[in-house]
């Protein structure tokens, strides 16, 4: 009876024992559901990202992926802006109407995008108080860069079927041999596959549907890209130069692309720094090398608007960068308003000096 006794105090005191730890586990699973509640509701204000998904709406990709129609949008990482996206899955002020004849397509990344910057201040909106009896329309989403444009004019141009430009936008005319070759040697259109085993779907559609849901997990996946892109980025400075040969091939691939139906404006907007005296510097590309470039535009009939002159003159006389704003660094970063304001100036004496 007595050895009976302790086997039951010994049950019960291990049952206790765990007791402590379940709560430490519930205490923490809790706090972190709090946590993640508060940084969702902050994301609200902060970081109100709209959810970006593959273009599998057509068989042929204009931008590698779109964003989520009519979805409002916030950003405060640098500057702030607010918008929404349209029916189309791009940042334009109006909606897409295929019936709309479209006069110019602006094709780039964050900065025709117009990424921390009020819809209404994008280069794109200034075009069309501008320009009154042409239509505007964007099409630019980050990451989509100068090479990846190049590659997808040909579906740009069949589905938009602009009628008067098609404009593109640069930071830089250096590049890396192996990015111009892969755009020389890539099909002008290419189909989506969609080879995936069904499990590997399935694992996808949740992964989707959380990230979909959550603006904090849009937050955090776009700036482990960043963060990705950076490496990569790093990885390759030893093999950026600029190649003569290879960049005319490119500019003139552009020219048989579009075969005379649009005329093709390239926008170079330079990144830029202030050394210790305050004096402006242009960074990545030496002078030398976008003077070959703009010559090669030329040969190519390709409008060449290289914005330094104008970025250099707005700091020397009015102290205005186009880069940066005052909640992060000056100068750096995406194009502000002003950068915006200036870009769209440019273009218009473009437009209206070749009319």
């Amino acid at each position: 009876m007595h050895k009976n006794s302790n086997f039951r105090g010994g049950g019960t005191y291990r049952n206790n024992s765990y007791k402590p730890k379940i709560n430490y586990c519930f205490k923490i699973l809790v706090s972190c559901m709090l946590a993640f509640l508060i940084l969702e509701f902050i994301s609200r204000f902060y970081s109100n990202m709209p959810y970006s998904d593959k273009d599998e709406s057509s068989s042929f990709k204009v931008t590698d992926y779109k964003y989520e129609p009519m979805e409002n949008y916030t950003y405060a990482l640098e500057g702030y802006g607010h918008g929404r996206i349209n029916n189309d899955g791009y940042v334009n002020i109006e909606d897409y109407d295929s019936n709309k004849e479209v006069n110019i397509l602006m094709v780039g990344s964050s900065q025709f995008e117009a990424f921390q910057v009020d819809i209404k201040d994008s280069v794109t909106a200034k075009l069309n108080e501008m320009l009154e009896n042409k239509f505007v329309y964007n099409i630019g989403i980050s990451s989509n860069l100068f090479p990846k444009s190049i590659s997808n004019i040909s579906p740009a141009i069949s589905k938009y079927n602009p009628t008067d430009y098609i404009i593109l936008e640069m930071a830089d005319v250096k590049y890396s041999d192996k990015e111009l070759i892969d755009i020389l040697e890539k099909e002008s259109n290419d189909k989506i596959s969609s080879e995936n085993s069904g499990l590997l779907n399935s694992v996808k559609k949740i992964i989707k549907y959380f990230y979909k849901q959550s603006l904090f997990l849009r937050l955090v996946r776009r700036q482990l890209d960043e963060l990705t892109s950076k490496k990569t980025t790093s990885s390759k400075d030893e093999e950026i130069r600029f190649n003569e040969q290879l960049t005319w091939e490119i500019l003139n691939k552009i020219k048989n692309t579009v075969e005379n139906k649009v005329k093709v404006i390239i926008v170079y907007h330079p990144n830029l720094s202030l050394d210790s005296s305050g004096n402006l510097q242009f960074l990545n590309s030496e002078k030398e090398d976008v003077e070959r470039f703009s010559k090669l535009c030329q040969e190519n009939e390709i409008y060449f608007l290289d914005m330094s002159n104008r970025f250099r003159e707005e700091y020397e006389k009015n102290y205005i960068l186009p880069y940066g704003f005052n909640n992060t660094t000056i100068g750096k970063g995406h194009l502000n308003k002003y950068g915006h304001n200036m870009i769209a100036e440019e273009l218009y004496k473009i437009i209206k000096g070749a009319e």
